[in-house]
């Protein structure tokens, strides 16, 4: 029912199904709710953010803020890289001519044999994006987030020199020519090399990161 409040009528549909594969009603699927998915694919976020959507119920704000609260720190950093990156660029997670960031991530984690990790910080990268988009009109997201950055005190840091990077980054791919060093210090970024590795390379080749406002 809050799917469809939510006009999420293809999410309620499969759920729908599914709890007639299961031999369980609805209603019992509500009853056994918050058994819930963990936020670490699209079709579970546009669950979780349907069922908040059309209930209100603070439960699925907690289901969708709960990995960021719990992943490691360099999973944290990645994620906010990443959700910075769609934030930018769009759904398509890259800059003109510049490889998926997600399919890099994926690299990164090995998703072929250590897949849960890759789940989780992709996961979190768009839990992340959905709280803000909700916060904007809403003081209970907000509250969520406010919570992961307490649960997280370096969360405000990583956050913001994440943006100093992804600046620096967007003004260089922007620009023209065969410097490998270019090459190099946006590849850097790509791969999730740490911020001050990226932020070496960038130097090298002359863009030079620069605090970004709020």
């Amino acid at each position: 029912e809050a799917l469809m409040r939510a006009s999420q009528d293809k999410t309620a549909r499969a759920l729908f199904e599914k709890s007639k594969l299961d031999g369980t009603t609805l209603a019992g699927r509500r009853h056994r709710l918050p058994s819930l998915p963990l936020p670490e694919s699209a079709e579970a976020l546009a669950y979780l953010e349907g069922l908040y959507t059309g209930s209100g119920d603070p439960t699925y704000l907690a289901a969708l803020s709960g990995t960021l609260m719990s992943i490691s720190d360099s999973q944290f950093a990645d994620a906010m890289r990443v959700a910075l990156v769609i934030d930018k660029y769009g759904p398509s997670a890259h800059a003109p001519d510049r490889p998926d960031l997600r399919s890099q991530l994926c690299a990164r984690y090995f998703c072929g044999t250590a897949s849960k990790r890759f789940q989780e910080t992709l996961g979190s990268a768009l839990s992340y994006q959905i709280l803000r988009q909700l916060a904007t009109n809403d003081p209970a997201a907000n509250a969520a987030i406010e919570r992961i950055m307490a649960a997280r005190p370096n969360a405000a840091d990583v956050i913001a020199r994440e943006k100093t990077l992804l600046a620096a980054y967007d003004a260089l791919a922007g620009t023209d020519g065969d410097d490998p060093r270019r090459d190099r210090a946006l590849a850097a970024y790509e791969r999730f090399d740490t911020p001050a590795i990226v932020e070496s390379r960038m130097k090298v080749v002359g863009a030079k990161p620069a605090v970004q406002a709020d």
